[in-house]
């Protein structure tokens, strides 16, 4: 029930399997926006694929994603971990013919494997941005609003959606605990409520079928051109290779965060980094006086900071301009609205 059992005829996958496959695909996310970071570096084109990391992420996981469910019956998380898909009418019982997944069932797994956790971060993000961080101030300030935009039909219907999303949210992930805890004491089959609405479950991959496996490779009659030959062996070997990258990715971070907690603990004094210069294309030049905003050239109100290229302007001028650019209007790096800190000067 906890631990991998050794039977080959136990094809449950154990809760750890289960949970450690779940987990693997959420650091593919920040393993695509790291590498996107490293390729702008030496090549600048890459900066305007930086603000759409997500969306870069959505294609090569749906490609991924669908490759995999194709070939391997699984996910790629599951393929990793030598776990298959198949309906619930069939159980954890070994299975001599390696049958394919149904085409329903694929389109099915992309929409809840691809799709819906795409669409549920750009609601947290929308959120997170729209509340400023600040999630009950948010909630309090829309309580107080919604009898004063009663005649604004739109206003009033965006104010129940954001007051409702957190609980949504919240019952969500309280339903996928649930079913995980059932799931880790053997009370139901599906380890998430979304394998339950598909009627999926995932189990091992028998002994028999890894032979019947080798002897065919590929569990669906693919086309036979030349291209879509190539094309799935190069997105079988850029999907391992992907998983590669991503413990290499986790390797590095975690260099890099022992490294500066020794820093932190040394005496050195750092160098403050080079200034970044003013872009040539910028949207907004440098004002004469170091007190004005570079946006509306007046001296600064209400002040803040952009801390991706460190230049101060108004609060609502560089909020207005990053929420609708996604950039710092001087240096035109790639920025966000949870970039931008408030400065408090003395008098």
């Amino acid at each position: 029930m906890f631990f991998t059992s050794a039977i080959d005829g136990d094809l449950r996958p154990s809760f750890f399997e289960m949970y450690a496959q779940e987990k693997l695909i959420l650091a593919l996310r920040p393993a695509v926006s790291f590498a996107l970071e490293v390729l702008a570096v030496r090549q600048p084109l890459f900066f305007k694929l930086i603000p759409y990391s997500d969306e870069c992420f959505l294609l090569l996981h749906f490609s991924l994603e669908w490759n995999s469910l194709v070939r391997s019956n699984g996910s790629i998380s599951e393929a990793f971990y030598s776990l298959r898909r198949v309906s619930a009418k069939s159980g954890f019982e070994a299975n001599s013919e390696l049958a394919a997944l149904p085409r329903k069932s694929i389109a099915s797994s992309l929409l809840c494997n691809v799709l819906i956790p795409y669409l549920k971060s750009k609601l947290d993000e929308l959120f997170e941005r729209v509340s400023g961080g600040n999630a009950a101030r948010l909630l309090q300030g829309l309580t107080s609003n919604v009898e004063r935009d009663e005649q604004h039909p739109r206003a009033r219907l965006k104010s129940v959606l954001m007051r409702l999303f957190p609980f949504l949210s919240s019952a969500f992930d309280l339903l996928h605990l649930a079913y995980n805890l059932l799931y880790l004491f053997e009370r139901i089959q599906y380890f998430s409520p979304l394998l339950h609405i598909q009627r999926l479950i995932v189990r091992r991959v028998s002994l028999q079928e890894m032979q019947v496996a080798m002897r065919q490779p590929g569990t669906r009659d693919l086309p036979k051109s030349k291209f879509w030959r190539i094309l799935g062996s190069v997105l079988t070997g850029f999907k391992y290779g992907l998983i590669v990258g991503v413990f290499a990715f986790k390797a590095i971070e975690y260099y890099y965060r022992v490294e500066n907690h020794s820093s932190r603990r040394s005496n050195a004094i750092l160098k403050p980094p080079e200034p970044i210069g003013q872009a040539q294309s910028a949207d907004a030049g440098l004002p004469r006086s170091k007190d004005d905003c570079p946006i509306c050239r007046k001296k600064r109100t209400n002040p803040a900071a952009c801390t991706t290229s460190g230049f101060a302007y108004c609060y609502r001028c560089i909020f207005e301009y990053v929420e609708k650019h996604s950039r710092c209007p001087v240096t035109m790096i790639p920025s966000r609205t949870s970039d931008i800190r408030r400065i408090y000067e003395s008098q």
